[in-house]
């Protein structure tokens, strides 16, 4: 186990753009090697470093970021390369133990819990390569079984990756017919100004004594971390609602990050991190759509060097498409379809991440043991 050299010893100066790579820990997440903007350095800074080198198969880990402990295998089109300071190699005895195997208690709960209490510092974690040397991890003597549980894990994983790419490309679809169906339309717009049309109501914050987690009062959403596909979720809950947004209405984001996009399926309270556009004419679908689709530049409205924010005058300023209640409801027609089959794909793929979160637990835990010889069966085409 060895982590990469000191920042002094090897300085974004030392790059090239090709030669030797470096690992990062941009290229590092949970059983997945990220191949995107690999750095590299002159095989003599390589052999200068080869103290912290790897080879392909071995396992990487970050000690720095948020989450720590992140960890894959390097695959086998890198032959061999540097870790960077904040990125440890860990090399496998294969007469002990299978790496994949490895890889998945790594990233763990079992493991992830005592990084945890190892952690230190508050805006950028960190834990010491002592730290991951004395991490205590379950290990079946038995080479087929660790094999046998890698292959099981692997399905599981093969699945929710065919599940998250059929749910990007549908992302992606509907992406493409949005701009079809909303932009360069000979439409009428007005402002939101326009109060034949539409409503603007701007959150106000309760006394934060007044929160509470326990479901007692009204939903209460203080920005957008708790938006969700178009609904959000609540985690907090007042007795002393100020400012009300009504089912149906249109939460935006009005203080960093600006310009999120919700709907509200409940009576809720709004903080002032939030602003509602009520619909008084048209479909509250059309202009949920609409304003998704001009995000980017609802965001760019945002002032502020370090804290951007939109206030009630910028809101007002935002134009919006008038078209026949006809037309809006044909393109409601077409999106809702698409957004229902984005809806299915992600509770698809949030079944099988619980799925696969309780196998995790049962199996590398020892709770619950595999037939080896089976599984080995089945994972070779027998």
């Amino acid at each position: 186990i060895v982590a990469g050299p000191f920042g002094s010893n090897l300085k974004v100066s030392d790059y090239t753009t090709e030669e030797v790579p470096i690992v990062r820990l941009q290229n590092i997440e949970r059983n997945l090697f990220i191949n995107k903007e690999i750095k590299y350095v002159s095989k003599e800074k390589a052999n200068e470093l080869k103290y912290h080198s790897f080879r392909n198969g071995d396992i990487i880990m970050t000690k720095l970021g948020i989450p720590v402990g992140k960890a894959c295998i390097v695959p086998e089109y890198f032959k061999e390369g540097i870790v960077v300071a904040d990125v440890v190699r860990i090399r496998v005895s294969p007469k002990k133990a299978v790496k994949k195997f490895i890889s998945y208690v790594l990233n763990s709960r079992l493991v992830s819990v005592q990084l945890q209490k190892e952690t230190i510092g508050s805006t950028r974690p960190r834990v010491n390569l002592s730290e991951i040397r004395n991490l205590k991890i379950t290990l079946p003597k038995n080479l087929d079984e660790q094999q046998a549980i890698s292959k099981i894990l692997s399905e599981v994983d093969l699945k929710l990756d065919n599940v998250e790419r059929e749910r990007q490309a549908t992302e992606r679809l509907k992406r493409g017919i949005m701009v079809k169906l909303l932009e360069n339309k000979d439409w009428k717009f007005e402002s939101l100004s326009n109060k034949e049309y539409f409503e603007l109501i701007m959150g106000q914050s309760p006394p934060s004594s007044s929160y509470n987690d326990k479901q007692e009062g009204m939903p209460f959403l203080q920005g957008n971390a708790d938006f969700g596909v178009m609904h959000p979720s609540y985690s907090k809950y007042t007795k002393t609602p100020l400012k009300i947004a009504e089912p149906k209405d249109i939460l935006i984001s009005v203080r960093a990050p600006v310009g999120e996009i919700n709907l509200s399926k409940d009576r809720i309270c709004m903080g002032r991190g939030l602003g509602a556009i009520r619909i008084l004419k048209g479909n509250y679908l059309f202009y949920y759509y609409y304003l998704n689709h001009i995000k980017k530049e609802i965001e760019n409205m945002g002032q502020g060097s370090t804290f951007k924010a939109i206030t009630l005058n910028e809101l007002k300023k935002i134009s919006l498409p008038i078209p026949s209640l006809k037309e809006q409801e044909k393109i409601v027609s077409v999106l809702s379809t698409i957004d229902k089959k984005l809806e299915l794909e992600q509770k698809s793929k949030d079944k099988l991440e619980r799925f696969k979160k309780g196998l995790i637990n049962d199996l590398l835990t020892g709770n619950k043991r595999v037939n080896v010889e089976n599984v080995l069966k089945i994972g070779d085409g027998r």
